[in-house]
């Protein structure tokens, strides 16, 4: 178990990785509005894209919100296959390697210059986008479900916030000694949540690839690539940031990787070699679940 002595005392945590928060957000256009749903199925006159369980308040004029979105959603993507964060844990700290840094910044750099060419044009047409949605709403139009271009404009943001793990040995002053102590303490913490989202992202993929296989064997579904491409993704950042050198980490990698030593035709067409795998991601499942991240190899 990693203490904040132990970290603070190893310089290859610091040495090999940053920590990064990504934030991203996006303006809802959708409002709920039950009235508005149970009006539209008494009458012809609405626009039907308009009224499911939400009222679309820019039905027809809302491409340039969906591209903001669409955005938003790659950077996070990307976030995700770059730091090994767990799939929907974006508010939490991860580590990225040094020698990933470089790339990261540059293309969330294109994924920020996009999303501000993206709220420029929003911007300009804020005013006709809101005429053709009172058009095609008629009487269901609610000035009020509409706020300022500004309230929207801030909505909608990438930030980034990258910080070197910190050290209370930085920290030499004798009268500072309780801001010393509550820098070790957030190492520990950040430490602890980035090794559990990289083991949270092994086991999901091991996990996701034992029930593709299994489902096969059962004679239903199709093969599916994302788990072999997550584990293509994974392993080599995955062996780059076991900072502490976890014998665990390297051995479940290890075992991880014999998953993709079989060709994608190969799994589509042997029988004998999907089952042969589907037990050996069966058994691999098994050894992850039953280890906890923040155990160390004795």
């Amino acid at each position: 178990m990693d203490t904040p002595e132990t970290i603070q005392q190893s310089s290859t945590l610091r040495e090999s990785c940053v920590l990064v928060d990504y934030h991203g957000g996006f303006y809802n256009w959708l409002k709920r509005d039950a009235k508005a749903s149970l009006e539209y199925s008494t009458s012809a006159t609405n626009d039907s894209a308009s009224y499911q369980n939400y009222k679309n308040i820019f039905v027809g004029c809302d491409g340039v919100l969906g591209a903001i979105k669409g955005v938003i959603n790659e950077a996070r993507t990307f976030h995700y296959v770059s730091t090994l964060a767990a799939p929907k844990s974006w508010g939490t700290a991860a580590f990225i390697s040094n020698s990933l840094v470089p790339m990261y910044r540059q293309t969330m750099r294109q994924f920020e210059l996009k999303l501000d060419t993206l709220k420029t044009h929003l911007k300009s047409e804020w005013s006709t986008m809101q005429q053709s949605a009172k058009t095609h709403l008629g009487s269901a139009y609610n000035e009020a479900d509409y706020p300022s271009i500004e309230t929207v404009l801030a909505a909608c943001y990438i930030q980034l916030d990258f910080k070197p793990v910190p050290s209370g040995k930085d920290i030499t002053h004798p009268t500072l000694d309780f801001i010393k102590k509550a820098v070790e303490s957030e190492t520990a913490v950040a430490y602890d949540k980035a090794r559990g989202e990289v083991w949270t992202r092994l086991l999901q993929s091991v996990d996701a690839a034992k029930k593709n296989l299994m489902k096969l064997e059962g004679g239903g579904g199709r093969f599916r690539t994302e788990w072999m491409q997550n584990l293509k993704d994974l392993l080599p950042v995955l062996r780059e940031l076991n900072i502490s050198h976890d014998r665990k980490f390297d051995e479940m990698a290890d075992e991880a990787q014999k998953l993709l030593r079989f060709e994608e035709s190969d799994l589509k067409s042997n029988a004998y070699t999907r089952q042969k795998l589907s037990e050996e991601a069966q058994r691999l499942f098994d050894k992850l679940s039953a280890i906890s991240p923040k155990q160390e190899a004795k």
